[in-house]
Parts: structure tokens; sequence; C-alpha cells
């Protein structure tokens, strides 16, 4: 199983598709390592992307990201159902996010005695669940081509299953750590709901487990880990844009670089 790992992209409307693009080389440059990689791998199996894509969450921004994934999989190989996708702070319009009601649900989340039980009370509540994922509306519809779009409160998460070549599967699990996210961030201030904490084992079964925010940017930072570790060998994140590999007994956790600065 080959996989191609991509964090942060930040495709910017105000850059892209012009002639002062500051990416456009290091994009380029991209491409070509992975069709050097292709002559050396062969063709990638999947391309996993751990949030990020739009800059400013723009409707223009997921137009481009989509053509230019387009042309990623074909040097590497693969076809667009091949992608996953999880979102991140810059896949949440602001706008939206920072209106007053949807921070005062944020308010609530991070003021509670049980984080867990405010963020499950909320995605039980139809409006309220609205106004939670309403700042994720344009990122669900770029991620439903790849059938990674969020329908709370049932479909917080999202999976896949990938076949090894021993008949056994990988199965991909992505996380919603943006959930409270808006202009207001600040480390260990993100919050994931109670499905990221059901991820099970299974006989034959291998689990992959991708966020956007790295655990040392969540409240419940050692509650997850502890969790992940028991039932995810391979834990992959972004958002910090610092190349790392964690090498433990049990377990792998990668963070990416940013794709793009």
């Amino acid at each position: 199983m080959l996989l191609l790992h991509l964090s942060d992209i930040h495709f910017r409307k105000s850059e892209i598709g012009t002639a002062q693009d500051p990416n456009f080389h290091l994009r380029n440059e991209l491409l070509r390592d992975v069709d050097h990689q292709r002559a050396k791998l062969g063709a990638v199996d999947a391309i996993i992307i751990s949030g990020d894509i739009a800059f400013a969450a723009a409707p223009e921004e997921y137009e481009y990201a989509t053509s230019w994934l387009n042309r990623l999989c074909d040097v590497a190989g693969c076809d667009m159902k091949s992608i996953f996708v999880v979102p991140g702070n810059h896949d949440v319009l602001r706008t939206h996010a920072d209106q007053n009601l949807v921070q005062l649900l944020h308010c609530q989340i991070k003021n509670s005695q049980d984080p867990l039980d405010q963020i499950s009370r909320q995605l039980a509540n139809r409006d309220e669940a609205r106004l939670l994922y309403g700042p994720l509306d344009n990122y669900n519809q770029f991620a439903g081509q790849f059938f990674c779009n969020l329908l709370p409160p049932d479909r917080t998460r999202t999976s896949r299953d990938l076949t090894l070549n021993d008949g056994s599967t990988l199965r991909l699990w992505g996380l919603n750590t943006a959930l409270v996210s808006s202009s207001m961030d600040r480390p260990r201030d993100m919050f994931v709901d109670s499905a990221c904490f059901q991820i099970t084992r299974e006989p034959g079964v291998t689990n992959l487990v991708m966020a956007h925010h790295h655990l040392s940017w969540l409240r419940q930072d050692r509650e997850l880990e502890d969790h992940l570790n028991d039932v995810a060998p391979i834990q992959i994140f972004g958002h910090v844009h610092t190349n790392r590999i964690d090498l433990h007994r049990d377990h792998i956790r990668l963070t990416a670089s940013a794709t793009q600065p």
C-alpha cells in the first residue's frame, strides 16, 4: 500500500490562477517529485490530505483545489476516488464561525465541565447542530465528491477501507478537529466529539487515524492520545507545519509540513 500524504495546502483565492501566485513553482516541483517517486515506487494507492485545503474556505479555492488534485492524481497514477480528506481550521468559513450564536455554542463547550456531553447535546439539537457545522458548508461541498463530507449528528467522522496485499484491511479514519474553530482559535482550545473516542479494533484490520490539529492543540489531548495509542498504529496530523516522524513501540505518529507556506 502506497500512500501520498499532503497537508496545509492553503489555496488562497487572491493568488491562485494569477501571475503573482507565490506557490506556483512549489506546486510544480511537488508534481515533479511525485512523478519521480512513482517511477521508483509505482502508482499511489490513496492520497490523504489532513486539512487546510483552502485558505479562507471560499468556493473558488475549492474549485481550484479540485482541478489541481485531478492533475495530481494523473501524475500519481490514481483517480479522484482515492482521495481522503479531513477539515482544518482554514476550511472553516470564519464569517459564519464568528457569528454570535455560533460563538455562544463554542463558549458553552469550552466552559463546560463535561465538553463531550455538551457537544453531544448540541449535535442532538437540529438547530444547534446546523449552527455548529454551518461554517463547514463550503468544505462539505468539496469533500462530498470524495465521500468525506460530514453530516451531524451521525457522521461526524469519516472512514474508508483499503485492501492490503495480504487480504487484510487498512481502515482510514478521518476526525474533525475543527469543530469549534473560528478566529478565536488558541492552542489547547480545540475539541473533538464522542465519536472520535469510539474507534474499535477488529481482527484483520489496521486502523490509520488522520486529523488536522495535532494533539497539542486539543483540550482532550491526553484522553484522545491514550485512545489512539490503543487502537491506531498509524496516526497522522497536520497544522503545525513541522515535519515529524515519532516512532513508538506500538504506533507511529506522523506530522506533516505545510504543502504551501
